[in-house]
């Protein structure tokens, strides 16, 4: 079975995200997202990639408990 790829970002709206850390835990070999400290607190932020696996995507953001998680047109 291939994976698919998307050149789409995904986007985390930082206003929303509560750090609750399951964006990236969807996948470790291939993260998507990292936490980092802010002003706020621990907040998710997208690892910058030339593609993204479709699936992984589509995964965080029904996860994300929030709704902070979403994608690029």
């Amino acid at each position: 079975m291939s994976e698919e790829y998307t050149e789409k970002k995904p986007v985390v709206d930082k206003e929303k995200c509560i750090g609750c850390c399951l964006c990236p835990t969807v996948n470790f070999e291939y993260p998507d997202f990292k936490m980092v400290q802010t002003e706020q607190g621990e907040k998710a932020e997208v690892i910058k990639k030339k593609k993204y696996k479709k699936g992984q995507i589509e995964d965080a953001i029904e996860y994300c408990p929030v709704d902070a998680i979403s994608q690029e047109d």
